[in-house]
């Protein structure tokens, strides 16, 4: 809303006039249920973003980065035949968030530690499905490849493969929701 002195009350566009921190707050009211334009652009702004992530992280990673990110590939190996999805989620996040770190560019980890929550709670409903694990595992194993060659298209292709694959699952497992809750 924008207010003019003797003129009146003028509602915006939020879309026009809003900022990250309408959009954070539309996502914490909706609590990870956003509606399909909010959620469609989420996963736009993931793939455009994360894809540089790791091109970038390809190019500024340090040995320390890159052993990171192997002792987080080691926790996901652990818990390969894990069954509790919040718990797999948090270590997807956790590989994601190294990645951005990795990529040496402050703002990238900021914005995923800012989508942290409505992450979370997606990728438990993503993760509610054990066969997805081992295979987005394995495209992390690919991802961390790639980036210890320092091969910044390998990466950033990778980095695509994760998320596309993400998100037509996740689609999937969401039509099945909806398909669920029409039958109840």
């Amino acid at each position: 809303m924008r207010i003019e002195p003797r003129l009146g009350a003028y509602v915006e566009d939020w879309r026009r006039s809003g900022s990250p921190e309408l959009l954070l707050s539309l996502m914490s009211y909706a609590d990870g249920d956003l509606s399909e334009g909010l959620f469609d652009g989420l996963l736009e702004m993931r793939l455009l973003v994360e894809a540089e992530t790791a091109r970038l992280a390809a190019r500024r990673r340090s040995a320390e980065q890159l052993e990171e990110l192997g002792r987080v590939l080691a926790r996901e190996v652990l818990a390969a035949g894990e069954r509790d999805p919040a718990a797999v989620a948090l270590l997807d996040y956790d590989f994601h968030l190294s990645v951005a770190l990795a990529s040496g560019n402050d703002v990238y980890p900021l914005l995923l530690n800012s989508f942290r929550r409505v992450y979370l709670r997606i990728l438990e409903r993503f993760y509610a499905d054990p066969g997805l694990v081992p295979q987005v595992f394995a495209y992390h194993r690919a991802l961390v490849d790639a980036l210890a060659a320092r091969d910044e298209a390998a990466s950033r292709a990778k980095m695509i493969e994760i998320l596309e694959f993400g998100e037509r699952n996740l689609r999937r497992i969401m039509s099945l929701e909806r398909d669920a809750g029409r039958k109840r």
